[in-house]
Formats: structure tokens, sequence, C-alpha cells
């Protein structure tokens, strides 16, 4: 099976994500203030949407990334280990509910595991010649901002905001990402 084919999973993948994660919001809607997380764990049924919604992303993106993605722009296979090991910490946080106690505690490391490697995935762009230009800045904005949220999280400044930064984050990555993958 030619490459080429894998090449629409990233878009896929990623739309299918961002309307899950809308449609989440809308279904077991809560604050600004709370995390996707934290809608998903207000029910069980919320768990089990999250966690089969963000799962079916994982595996797409993965392999829109093993099969195209990084052979195409000739990533080094360190960008794969990386985004491997940035799902593995995002299936935790997603087989992990933050339902309190030491279960937000461990679900919270398997989650900031995933977007702290955001941000090196975002700079194999930023540092590959490969890639035109205009991506390239697009991810030095994307990494900027993940740098800033992570900064704002640090000094404990998110409060009312959560769900804002955390979803521009996440599209910022994958802005990045399909930026350089198609323009």
């Amino acid at each position: 099976m030619s490459s080429e084919v894998y090449k629409i999973l990233g878009p896929i993948s990623v739309v299918q994500l961002w309307l899950c994660l809308w449609f989440m919001i809308k279904k077991w809607p809560g604050n600004k203030t709370m995390s996707y997380s934290a809608h998903a764990a207000a029910t069980k049924a919320g768990i089990i949407y999250y966690l089969a919604s963000f799962s079916l992303h994982l595996v797409l993106f993965y392999i829109f990334a093993l099969k195209w993605f990084a052979p195409t722009y000739g990533l080094p296979s360190i960008f794969l280990v990386i985004l491997f090991i940035a799902e593995l910490g995002q299936l935790g946080a997603l087989l992990i509910p933050s339902t309190g106690g030491r279960m937000t505690l461990a679900h919270d490391i398997t989650a900031y595991l995933m977007h702290i490697l955001l941000m090196p995935l975002s700079l194999f762009i930023v540092f590959s010649n490969n890639f035109s230009m205009f991506a390239r800045l697009v991810a030095v904005i994307a990494t900027s901002y993940m740098v800033f949220v992570w900064l704002t999280f640090i000094k404990g400044k998110l409060n009312d905001r959560h769900l804002l930064l955390q979803t521009i984050y996440g599209l910022s990555f994958h802005v990045a990402i399909l930026v350089a993958a198609f323009l």
C-alpha cells in the first residue's frame, strides 16, 4: 500500500478529535475552569466516550506520523519515539479518569507528560529545513504558545481560562503539524 494513503489520516484524526471534544462539552457541560478530562469524568458515559474518541484519534494520528509524515519529511526516529511516549501519556490519562485523590494525581502526571512532549515535537518542525518557512513560523508560534501556557500553569494563573488555554494548546500543536504536512 502506498504511503500516500496514510496522508489523509492526519487531518481525519484531528477533525474527528475536535468534533468529538466539541460534542462532549455540549453533552456534559461544566464550566470554563474545567479541563476536557474533568468534563468527561463527570459521568461514566463521559469517561467511556472520551476514552473511545481519543483512542481513535491516537491510533489514526500515530499511523499518519509513522507511515507518512515522518518518512516524507525525513524526521529522525526519535520524533516517533517522543510521539509514542506522548501518546502513551495521553492513553494513561484516558485510562485513569480524573475522579479525585490518587486517581487525579496519576491522571495529571500522565496528561502533563503528553502535553510537555508536544513542545519538542513542534520543535522538530522549527529546526528542520524540510518544511516551508511558513510551516516553521507556525511551529515557532505554536511552541511559544505552549511555553506561555506552561508558565501560566506553573504560576497557578489558569483559573477561569483552563478550558480555553487547553483548547488552544492542543489546536496549536495540530495546526503546526497539519501546516507542516500540507503547506
